[in-house]
């Protein structure tokens, strides 16, 4: 097999601590001479192991113990094998994974001379690192970041694992699915994050992703979708909503509530809040008619706006969960900078709400924008987490983070992020890193910030 070596700068020099793992299969929406460019053009900060041309010609950009800059961003994951880091966050795949770019758009017809060149550099790499040839471990770029649909629907990811030696165990797909149907109303509670898909195959962008313990109804299955471990059996609803079976289990008959997402009040749903600001199901429903007032309030009233305030305060409070820092404050003793001259004053106005308003100064002005005794009773604000909260204080802990938002004027600079671009490079990346000096007096926290804004952005465009 010849391989044209044609360098990018545009890599990580080493692996870390991981290996290769798994093989992303992306296409190029481009030519291969136009990608040579693009990935060995500094400014561009992406690139891949390998591209692969329609004639089958192969170019290597990366060497393969190197970190290629392909797959870095994740949103709603459907590969069972992506790494978590916790609390919603993603150890970077680029890390354990090798990119192999192809020539054409996402609607292109793939021929056999690519076919036969990417198969054979597959099954070349997946030798060398002792990488099972099979479904599970050669993907396409939209099971990490499910906003993209790359590599489109028109390759065969099983003709490629086919024609390498593997094991296919997904049945291809192409265009539309026409499964057999068999009606069976019932109920089930999904076990993990679960995405809901027009369609019963991961090639389908998600709908709306679904949290752990949350009970769903369906109208019936199918065994005719995507394999996954072994299970091609998927349930659907009659709205035209898919769901796959090993993510959920029955319920028993035993007359057990549905968990459902409130409707919208003022075009802003619960599922928006929940998305964008990392909180479960029921803390988003607690918080949204307060949230939607807020909104109202200090005009975050456009999608970009709502969309980094939300991954904003979901940061600061740890998810739309705690509205009181966990710390006792005392840290705050005699900081005159914050107003705390009295004493006690640390702990009395440690911060509290959803963007943890500190310090006397600022309870002092909140009291009086509101006409509110904060000072006395900085207890309204929040009470340790939503689950112990009254509404009067997940009112206060909503409309102080609004008030924070508006007094730092920080609907102008939401205005200047594109929310069609990535939030993670170039001016998008320097504008809310700007929203979270203004709220954080640094960067604390930004990993989780973007990764809240990213996981939300499907929903706002």
């Amino acid at each position: 097999m010849t391989i044209v070596d044609m360098p990018s700068p545009n890599h990580t020099s080493g692996r870390k601590k991981y290996r290769p793992e798994a093989v992303v299969i992306h296409i190029m929406e481009g030519t291969l001479s136009g990608t040579d460019s693009w990935f060995r053009d500094p400014h561009s900060k992406v690139s891949a192991h390998y591209g692969i041309g329609k004639n089958g010609e192969i170019h290597q950009y990366v060497p393969e113990m190197n970190t290629a800059w392909h797959a870095g961003r994740v949103n709603a994951p459907s590969w069972p094998l992506i790494k978590s880091a916790g609390n919603g966050l993603y150890i970077n795949p680029n890390y354990y994974t090798i990119g192999i770019e192809h020539e054409g758009k996402e609607d292109s017809e793939w021929n056999e001379e690519m076919y036969l060149a990417s198969s054979g550099l597959i099954k070349d790499i997946c030798t060398n690192w002792s990488i099972p040839l099979d479904r599970l471990h050669v993907i396409g770029h939209h099971e990490i970041y499910s906003l993209k649909t790359c590599p489109g629907t028109k390759v065969d990811i099983n003709k490629l694992i086919r024609l390498a030696g593997g094991n296919v165990a997904v049945p291809a797909v192409t265009g539309s699915i026409t499964p057999a149907k068999m009606a069976e109303k019932g109920k089930v509670t999904t076990k993990t994050r679960l995405n809901i898909r027009p369609q019963p195959n991961t090639r389908f962008k998600p709908i709306i992703t679904v949290d752990p313990n949350v009970q769903l109804a369906h109208d019936g299955f199918t065994n005719d979708g995507e394999v996954i471990s072994g299970i091609g059996k998927w349930y659907y609803t009659d709205e035209g909503n898919w769901f796959w079976s090993g993510s959920v289990t029955k319920v028993s008959m035993l007359p057990i509530p549905l968990i459902e997402v409130s409707p919208a009040i003022g075009d802003f749903t619960v599922e928006q809040i929940k998305e964008a600001s990392g909180a479960k199901a029921a803390s988003a429903a607690k918080f949204h008619p307060f949230i939607v007032d807020t909104c109202t309030k200090y005009e975050i009233n456009t999608p970009i706006r709502r969309l980094c305030f939300l991954a904003q305060v979901g940061h600061e409070s740890g998810g739309l969960f705690f509205t009181e820092e966990l710390a006792s404050g005392r840290d705050y003793e005699g900081r005159a900078d914050l107003g705390n001259t009295h004493p006690g004053d640390g702990t009395l106005y440690k911060g509290r709400g959803l963007i943890q308003i500190t310090g006397r100064f600022n309870y002092e002005a909140l009291s009086k924008d509101f006409g509110e005794d904060f000072i006395t009773h900085p207890e309204r604000l929040g009470g340790k987490n939503v689950n112990v909260c009254m509404p009067e204080q997940l009112k206060y802990a909503a409309l102080s983070a609004g008030w924070f938002w508006n007094k730092r004027n920080l609907n102008a600079s939401a205005d200047q992020i594109d929310i069609h671009k990535p939030i993670d490079e170039g001016d998008n990346l320097t504008h809310f890193k700007m929203i979270t000096k203004k709220i954080n007096g640094g960067f604390n926290g930004l990993a989780d910030r973007i990764q809240k804004y990213i996981n939300g952005v499907a929903f706002f465009r």
